[in-house]
This record gives C-alpha cells, sequence and structure tokens, in this order.
C-alpha cells in the first residue's frame, strides 16, 4: 500500500510541475508578444521614446522570466530570443526605426513559433 500511495504522489508532481511549466511557458510568450505589439503601435505611432522604454523593460520583463524558462526548455530557444529583444532595444536606440518595426513583427512571429515547439501538443511528441 506504501508503493501504491508513493507512486501517486509521485505521479501527482510530476502532473502539477507538467502543468504549471506549461501555463508559465505559454504566459511568457504570449505576454512577450504582446510587448512587442506594444512596440510596434509605438514606432508605428512615431512614440519613439515610449517604444524605447517599453522595449527595455521587455528585455528586464524576459531576464526574469528567462532563468526560469532555462530550466526546463532548450537554452538556444531561451537565449535566441533575448539576443533579438537587445537588437530591437539598439535599433530603437540608435533611431533606425524602420528596422526597429521590422524586428519588432519578426519577434512576434518568432514567438509565436517557439511557443508551437515548445508546449505540448502531439506533434511535439511523435
Amino acid at each position: 500500500m506504501n508503493r501504491f500511495v508513493i507512486a501517486v504522489i509521485v505521479v501527482v508532481l510530476i502532473l502539477t510541475f507538467g502543468i504549471l511549466n506549461e501555463v508559465y511557458i505559454n504566459n511568457s510568450f504570449k505576454g512577450i508578444t504582446t510587448r512587442c505589439e506594444q512596440v510596434q503601435k509605438l514606432l508605428e505611432n512615431k512614440e519613439y521614446e515610449n517604444a524605447k522604454e517599453l522595449s527595455k523593460e521587455s528585455i528586464d520583463w524576459w531576464q526574469k522570466r528567462r532563468n526560469v524558462l532555462e530550466l526546463t526548455c532548450p537554452h538556444n530557444e531561451i537565449k535566441d530570443f533575448m539576443t533579438n529583444l537587445s537588437t530591437l532595444y539598439g535599433a530603437i536606440y540608435a533611431e533606425n526605426y524602420q528596422d526597429a518595426l521590422s524586428i519588432s513583427l519578426s519577434l512576434q512571429q518568432d514567438a509565436q513559433t517557439r511557443l508551437g515547439l515548445l508546449k505540448y501538443a502531439p506533434k511535439n511528441i511523435f
């Protein structure tokens, strides 16, 4: 009976951590997508200082999430995304707004793609 209880507890823990990880990954990539969309709108409205500030805040926000994501996701998936966020900030900082807009759009698509690769789905298992 003890073995059965221990097995049930282990299964419950595995499922709980799996679900929490799935929610965290989902929230992280949807959150960064939303931030990139906001930067895009600010750039389109020529609110460059606000876009620069939001892109810097996004780097800090992602850095905090990155530490947790790297525990369960491939490091390159997370590290490359951080590099691209820094490139976005650099383009805005250099007042290269057309490139910044392009990078923002690319980041949005990249976030959706990476979310599709990292989330639990039958296509990712088989």
